[in-house]
């Protein structure tokens, strides 16, 4: 976003706060590295329970709305991401003047990703590594210790749609 904007990205960031741990995804994450790295961009954050996750089509929706210059959503992962479109879509707008980056890397977005549908960018990571971080983290709050800090994760990848032609975004290529 801060490349395509030219370093002036007026971004929306979903902070998820349904634990003590996910709210820090985004603050150390997008709202960090667009504080730190994009001294013209603006962030705003929607905060999202994952318990009323039906509520995000509104947010996305009032928020756009009420900030015409706002083009970029990032949302906090691909399950989101059709809440957002939905919102985005409710508010007037479109795939080409409203683009929405994401976290995970599902088949459903990643072809999104390839069709140029909405979605711009997607950090991708590994399912079974990042399933492990969490486990892990469970276990230390479980016995009363502080959640793993700064980890280095090295299972992941930037995919934007100069870089994802050619994959095979198909449920077999998925599979492989």
């Amino acid at each position: 976003f801060t490349v395509d904007s030219k370093g002036a990205a007026e971004v929306r960031a979903m902070r998820t706060t349904s634990n003590d741990i996910t709210p820090a995804w985004a603050n150390d994450g997008v709202v960090k590295v667009l504080k730190d790295d994009c001294g013209g961009c603006s962030s705003k954050v929607i905060d999202v329970n994952t318990v009323n996750q039906d509520k995000i089509p509104t947010e996305v929706s009032t928020s756009l709305v009420a900030d015409s210059s706002m083009k970029y959503i990032v949302a906090g992962t691909n399950n989101y991401v059709p809440d957002v479109v939905s919102g985005a879509q409710a508010a007037g707008r479109s795939a080409t003047n409203t683009q929405v980056g994401t976290v995970g890397g599902s088949l459903a977005v990643m072809q999104q990703l390839g069709k140029s549908q909405w979605t711009a960018a997607v950090a991708a990571f590994s399912l079974p590594a990042l399933s492990w971080y969490l486990s892990d983290s469970l276990l230390r709050l479980m016995v009363g210790q502080p959640r793993a800090g700064a980890l280095d994760f090295p299972f992941q990848r930037l995919f934007t749609s100069a870089n994802v032609a050619g994959l095979d975004l198909t449920q077999k290529g998925w599979s492989s």
